[in-house]
Formats: structure tokens, C-alpha cells, sequence
């Protein structure tokens, strides 16, 4: 953790957690914290790894901000830890009814680990709940995290999750062991209801819109004047875009993938093959199929990977496809993902530009909506002899964010080929079927559209530094002048 300057030391800073590139793209990329610093002039110390320093250097340093950027330190997942990292993110019997179809395959598949998770559960309460979560207070520690906060007095704590990138664990416990405020963004909109309990819980949260508030307070115990909806920065881009797309900025699209601009464009956006192996490149082949025997219209099909996925497409071969094999997908671990500045611009192209977007249980349905871009949504499983992945895609529906998409009815569910075929053929005869539904997830999902989520966010983060420091008030000050004289 080097960068620490010694005439610095005792200067009051925030303390800013950047723990991979998918939160890069959300606070830097975005302007939050440029716009934080505007406001508030604060000193702030930002960590990240390695592979993103030069970028978050490149965005800052030509700025004379008081800005430093320090080095995630490495931490090591002992299996000690991993135990009690896994007990506590499953043990919380409030997410029951929100993790049920993991349950479902963890008691297939490890019958022990499936009955501590309900030993833990029934005694949320009581003792053994307690025991795991202050064992894990100590055993989440990190030596170079807790002498950063000895050395450096830091007035508050803004985290790029609440605990759910195990980066930002050591950080939450350390301020919360020091009474020092914490904030944290919560990236996305499956996070509180999918990813399990908070190892560390930070003091207040930031969340998309008013459904994931509800999520806050009910499965995660917060009251509810400590989360705020801010929306999410990442759809300012979008909004962007929606004022300009114009059918120049169409034809460069058409023309970068070397397709036809006068044809009709239906896009095929895939998700980790953790979900559905290499299953999408079936899908393409059925679509352009019918295309070819007149039971689809003639359209262009583009697939466009999830930066996950890393099946091989290049056997797909037909002239009305191509993959969008963009630089920014992931040929490295999650945490080495640096994603490409105009990535959420190519996306936003791709959903306004295409007449339907096909998906499985994925954001995408919101961006789909965002730009009024009829979408369809796949339950569909490949065939036996080439289903490479577990269970059916049926279930992701029924998890507890999804389910709200679906009652929206925003998006068809198709469960066979021909129901794809049809709802591709409907979407594309009417493209204003099922608008005021996809409006209606646009307002709920996304709640700011009008481009001004990431001046909420940086308002919130200048807000919560501003009343920690005047909450800290005398108390901070005498603190800190009995520092200066001890080292005097």
C-alpha cells in the first residue's frame, strides 16, 4: 500500500474503494467522483488494483485534485475464512426465501455444507449466528488495511459494495471497529436479494431505485433514512445517447459491423456460460435457420458476448451474422477486467439501434426498456446432446429481482423456439406492442432517466461526508490535535 506522503499524514481524508473494473466504469468513469471532488474539495485517497492504477491515474492526475491512489493490498483466502465467508453469506434467514434455488442445488450437491446453512440459520439469534459473524471480524482483518487507518486520519469510508467484493471487507471492518462513517453503492440490481448476507455492514447505502430499498430494509435490516435511491450512473450514458441517435450515428454503427443500415437488426446478448455453456451459439443457429426457410423475416443478427463468456463463436458462419467480439471481454480474471471507455456507448448503440433484443434473465432487459426496444426473453434449454451446463434456465426467473421484471410482462417469456419465432415476429410487425410496460420498467428499474444519476450519486457521497464531519465536530478536532502533539 505505498503512496502514503508523510507531510500528509494527519490531513482528514475519504477513503474510496474501486475493486474492479464493472465498479471503475460505475464511480470514475461516470464522473461521480470528480463531481464529489468539485463539490467538496475533499482530500481523497482511492484503491484500486494494479491493473486499474494507470487508468485511474490517467482520469485524475492532469486534474490537481487532491487525489492519491493507493494499492488494494492482497489478501489471502485461507479455507478457515472461506468457511466462515460462506456460513455468514448463506447463514442469514432473512435471504431464505431469496436463495432458495441455490439451497435447492447446494443440497444436491453438498449435503453437509446445505445442513451447517440451516444449522446457522435457525439460531440467527442466538449464539451461533453471533459466533460466526465475530469470527469473522477478526479473521477478515488485514494488517496493511488497519495500519492505513492508524496512520491516516480518515473521516469517512465510501466502498464500491457493501461487502459483496470481499476487497472492500477489511476496509468496512476497520472503520466500523473505529467509529468511522461508511458508505457503499450497491452496483447492481440483483446484489441485495442474489449475493447473499454483508460479512461487514456499512453504515448507509445507495441503490438504484425504491424496490431495492425495500430489499435493503427487509433483508438486510436498515432503516430506511439510511439508503437512498439515487439511480444508476451507468444509464447516464444512455441517455445520452438517446438524444442523438440519429441515423448517421446508425449507419457508423451498421458500418463497423459491416452490416446493412436498410435491414433490420435483432441482437443476442449472452450471459456467462456459468448459465447456459455455450448454448447461445445453438440459439443463433435455430434463428438464422428460420430466417433461411421464411419462418423469420430476413433480419441481421448480431451477438454481442457478456464480457464472461468465453465460448469460441467463430464457428458460427452465415452472412446475416456477426459477433461483436469487442476488446473489452474478459480473457483475464474478474479482477483484472479493465473495460473499454466507450463500452457502455457500444452497448447503448446496440440497444437502440437493434428492432428486438433477446436475452436470458439478464440486465439487458432493463436497457432494452430503457430505449424502447422491444425485447424477448429466453427459457428455453438446448437439447440434452448439447446442454453443457446445470439445471434448467427456467428458474432464473423465479429469482426475487427478476420476478419483478416479469410481472412488468415488459418482455414475452418464451419457452420453446416457436414461441421465440412468434414473439421475434410480433416484435418486429409492432414495435409499439407492450411500450407502456416497457416504460413502466424503465421508471421502476432505473428511476433517474433524464441522464442525472451520477450528479445524485456525488451529491449523496458530498452529503454524507459533510454530515460525518459535522457529526465529528469538537470530538475530531481534540483527537486530532492530541495526534499532532504526541508526535511533537
Amino acid at each position: 500500500m505505498s503512496g502514503l506522503a508523510e507531510e500528509n499524514l494527519y490531513e482528514w481524508r475519504v477513503a474510496i474503494t474501486v475493486v474492479d473494473g464493472f465498479h471503475l466504469r460505475y464511480v470514475v468513469d461516470s464522473g461521480v467522483l470528480s463531481r464529489f471532488h468539485d463539490r467538496t474539495g475533499a482530500s481523497i485517497d482511492i484503491f484500486c488494483s494494479e491493473v486499474l492504477e494507470g487508468r485511474v491515474r490517467s482520469v485524475f492526475e492532469a486534474t490537481g485534485m487532491k487525489i492519491r491512489v493507493l494499492r488494494l493490498p492482497k489478501y489471502d483466502l485461507t479455507l478457515l475464512r472461506r468457511i466462515f465467508i460462506f456460513l455468514r453469506l448463506h447463514g442469514d434467514r432473512r435471504l431464505a426465501g431469496t436463495l432458495n434455488i441455490k439451497m435447492e442445488k447446494l443440497r444436491r450437491e453438498n449435503r453437509w455444507k446445505y445442513l451447517a446453512i440451516q444449522a446457522i440459520r435457525a439460531s440467527s439469534a442466538s449464539y451461533l449466528h453471533r459466533l460466526v459473524c465475530s469470527a469473522l471480524s477478526w479473521l477478515t482483518r488485514s494488517r496493511e488495511v488497519e495500519a492505513y487507518f492508524e496512520s491516516t486520519c480518515v473521516r469517512t469510508l465510501l466502498c464500491s459494495t457493501p461487502g459483496q467484493k470481499f476487497a472492500d471487507v477489511p476496509f468496512l471492518g476497520a472503520a466500523a471497529r473505529r467509529g468511522i462513517p461508511s458508505l457503499a453503492t450497491v452496483y447492481s440490481w440483483d446484489n441485495l436479494t442474489a449475493k447473499g448476507a454483508f460479512i461487514e455492514k456499512p453504515d448507509r447505502l445507495l441503490v438504484w431505485n425504491e424496490w431495492m430499498k425495500e430489499e435493503a430494509v427487509n433483508y438486510h435490516g436498515y432503516d430506511p433514512a439510511f439508503v437512498e435511491v439515487t439511480g444508476s450512473p451507468s444509464y447516464d450514458a444512455f441517455a445520452r445517447l438517446r438524444g442523438a441517435a440519429d441515423a448517421n450515428l446508425r449507419s457508423v454503427f451498421f458500418e463497423s459491423l459491416g452490416f446493412n443500415p436498410n435491414l433490420p437488426l435483432v441482437s443476442l446478448c449472452t450471459i456467462p456460460p456459468l448459465y447456459f455453456g455455450s448454448c447461445h451459439a445453438w440459439i443463433a443457429r435455430e434463428v438464422l435457420s428460420a430466417v433461411d426457410d421464411g419462418r423469420l423475416p430476413c433480419f441481421q443478427l448480431l451477438v454481442r458476448p457478456h464480457p464472461l463468456d468465453s465460448t469460441d463463436y467463430a464457428s458460427l458462419d452465415h452472412p446475416l451474422l456477426r459477433v461483436d467480439c469487442s476488446k473489452d471481454s474478459l480473457t483475464a480474471p474478474l479482477a483484472n477486467w479493465v473495460p473499454g471507455r466507450g463500452h457502455l456507448d457500444r452497448l447503448a448503440m446496440t440497444m437502440v439501434f437493434s428492432q428486438v433484443v433477446l436475452n436470458i434473465a439478464s440486465t439487458i432487459t432493463i436497457d432494452a426498456c430503457f430505449f424502447d426496444t422491444p425485447v424477448v426473453t429466453l427459457a428455453i434449454d438446448a437439447p440434452l446432446r448439447l446442454k453443457d451446463y446445470d439445471g434448467s434456465v427456467r428458474r432464473y426467473y423465479d429469482y426475487t429481482h427478476f420476478k419483478r421484471v416479469v410481472e412488468c410482462r415488459a418482455a414475452p417469456l418464451v419457452e420453446s423456439l416457436d414461441e421465440l419465432f412468434s414473439s421475434i415476429r410480433e416484435a418486429l410487425a409492432d414495435p409499439a406492442l407492450r411500450r407502456s410496460e416497457r416504460a413502466e420498467v424503465a421508471r421502476s428499474m432505473c428511476h433517474v432517466v433524464d441522464g442525472t444519476a451520477s450528479e445524485k450519486m456525488a451529491e449523496s457521497f458530498s452529503r454524507f461526508v459533510n454530515l460525518a464531519h459535522k457529526n465529528m465536530g469538537a470530538a475530531s478536532s481534540h483527537s486530532l490535535l492530541v495526534k499532532k502533539g504526541d508526535r511533537s
